[in-house]
């Protein structure tokens, strides 16, 4: 199985510590959507990573292989459960296509998880360590660079989380 990621399971050591099973395929880009961080985690003590569609935008992320022990563990550790309503999940789990090195010639079909909206939340923005956490992921998988600005540009200075955090253009890997 093929699992997207676009925020703090960028970070290897992370994902790794999740998922003992995981392996890098390679970096991929998700064509109009973009970063967003539309819910507070009680345990980050800040706002968390998710996707929004927006056409003309791109979001960038890494490709694991996983078992399907370490899904079920990926399930738990994004607040989802597949026999539970849906607005009681933190996110829910879905099936995308991204593309392989950000060409529309090698499509992969991957699972990734996207936040479900969050009632009465006030956003506050990511808290410097978790958008570290994302550079720190991004920059070792070798996002293009003009995606690492994006995600240097991020701050905890509060702003309408909802709202996409555009890359301003598609780019290419760099």
């Amino acid at each position: 199985m093929l699992y997207f990621a676009y925020g703090s399971n960028l970070d290897w050591t992370q994902v790794r510590s999740r998922c003992a099973s995981a392996e890098f395929v390679a970096i991929a880009s998700l064509p109009d959507y973009s970063l967003c961080f539309p819910r507070y985690s009680r345990t980050r003590r800040c706002d968390v990573a998710s996707i929004v569609p927006a056409v003309g935008d791109l979001v960038w992320g890494a490709v694991y292989r996983l078992d399907e022990m370490d899904r079920c563990a990926l399930d738990t550790a994004e607040g989802f459960r597949p026999d539970r309503d849906p607005a009681r999940n933190s996110y829910q789990r879905v099936d995308i296509t991204v593309l392989k090195d950000g060409h529309r010639a090698e499509p992969l079909d991957v699972l990734t998880y996207i936040a479900e909206p969050q009632r009465n939340f006030v956003p506050c923005g990511p808290s410097d360590e978790y958008r570290t956490l994302i550079l720190s992921g991004a920059r070792y998988w070798r996002l293009p660079a003009e995606y690492l600005r994006t995600i240097e540009r991020i701050s905890e200075t509060p702003r309408r989380s909802e709202a996409p955090i555009s890359t301003g253009r598609r780019s290419s890997p760099a």
